[in-house]
């Protein structure tokens, strides 16, 4: 099997991970590493929920075509939200709700027909 990593650039500085790795001869799998809403410019966190799912989304976009595919190919993501902003659970929360039609919208603009599952711990 021949495996391909690209790096990842904050700020212009290289970080220690990568992109995530494609797998050659094991069925065109490619596995790409977690995304977060952090300006690849200027290493911040971008300001609010649905501007970072917006960017993280994007950055998962552009790291496919760099493998040689496309979010048409994608058949499982999982969306991690950390913070003890939620206390009483973040389902009903303006914000997730927010970022929620960002995703969608984002989907929706990419032409996909695809229903990501989802797990928030």
């Amino acid at each position: 099997m021949d495996k391909k990593r690209f790096p990842v650039f904050y700020g212009g500085k290289r970080m220690p991970w990568s992109t995530g790795t494609a797998v050659r001869g094991a069925g065109g799998f490619v596995f790409p590493c977690g995304s977060e809403g952090r300006d690849p410019d200027t290493d911040e966190v971008v300001e609010g929920m649905a501007a970072q799912v917006k960017m993280t989304l994007t950055k998962i976009k552009d790291r496919l075509e760099e493998f040689g595919t496309s979010p048409d190919n994608i058949c499982h993501m999982w969306y991690y939200v950390k913070g003890s902003d939620f206390p009483d659970g973040i389902e009903n929360d303006p914000n997730w709700i927010e970022a929620q039609k960002t995703r969608a919208e984002f989907w929706r603009m990419a032409t996909l027909n695809l229903l990501a599952q989802y797990q928030v711990l």
